[in-house]
């Protein structure tokens, strides 16, 4: 079994210092900045970020990119660049798994939109879920 990149120990306090600096560096673009989950395992988990903006800006991809505004000692804890939608596109919460949702800076423009609890997003996530996990167990069986 090969191992690549292993979990980096981390404290709680490296997160939240990466999430209040990403805050304040992109809160004058924002009409809010949400964190999504919660960082339960520092050094394992990484940080899930959602921005609204007002207007879809050209430059939107770069100003509000966590690797590019940010100190390299953070890049660490994001696997991704945080997501970034904008206000009138709000209604696809609906159909989204993170509901631990904490606002960081602005307003909290999400509390209206909470996930489908609806018979067929229930299944749609059951099967997401199951596809998931298959597709683990198989790389896990192959490595």
């Amino acid at each position: 079994m090969n191992v690549i990149d292993l979990p980096d120990p981390s404290t709680r306090g490296l997160y939240e210092e990466a999430i209040s600096r990403y805050a304040a560096i992109v809160k004058s673009r924002a009409v809010g900045v949400h964190r999504l989950g919660d960082v339960r395992y520092p050094g394992l988990c990484d940080i899930d970020l959602l921005v609204v903006v007002e207007h879809e800006g050209l430059d939107n991809r770069y100003f509000f990119s966590a690797l590019r505004r940010l100190p390299q000692r953070f890049h660490r804890l994001f696997l991704h660049e945080p997501f970034v939608l904008p206000a009138w596109s709000l209604r696809v919460l609906r159909y989204t798994t993170h509901r631990a949702r904490k606002l960081i800076a602005g307003r909290d423009v999400l509390k209206p939109y909470t996930s489908s609890d609806e018979p067929a997003e229930r299944w749609c996530r059951m099967l997401a879920s199951y596809c998931s996990c298959a597709g683990f167990v198989s790389r896990t069986r192959s490595s």
